[in-house]
């Protein structure tokens, strides 16, 4: 989270909307927006390199036992970054990393 006083572990990628892989959807409530943004991660996937790559990163750092920190203001409440969770944990439990 980056509210203030609290600490971010060096290595935490900033995921907020100031960012490429923050949620751009704000016109919805928050679960309309995170869903947007679900439908947009599977089109980013299909289509830009770079967003395959970081979540292919992030998926080999789990699956070597390692922790992925990621940074974005909305924790506690349900996020954007639940989605990149979802497709990182995917990649491990299928095994395609």
């Amino acid at each position: 989270n980056l509210r203030r006083g609290r600490e971010i572990p060096e290595d935490a990628v900033r995921m907020d909307r100031m960012t490429r892989w923050g949620n751009p959807f704000k016109d919805g409530t928050r679960e309309e927006n995170i869903a947007k943004h679900m439908a947009y991660l599977r089109e980013e996937w299909k289509r830009d390199a770079v967003t395959r790559e970081m979540i292919r990163g992030m998926a080999r750092k789990i699956k070597n036992g390692e922790d992925v920190h990621v940074s974005c203001w909305c924790y506690p409440l349900p996020c954007h970054l639940d989605n990149w969770e979802k497709a990182v944990m995917a990649l491990v439990e299928k095994g395609l990393v």
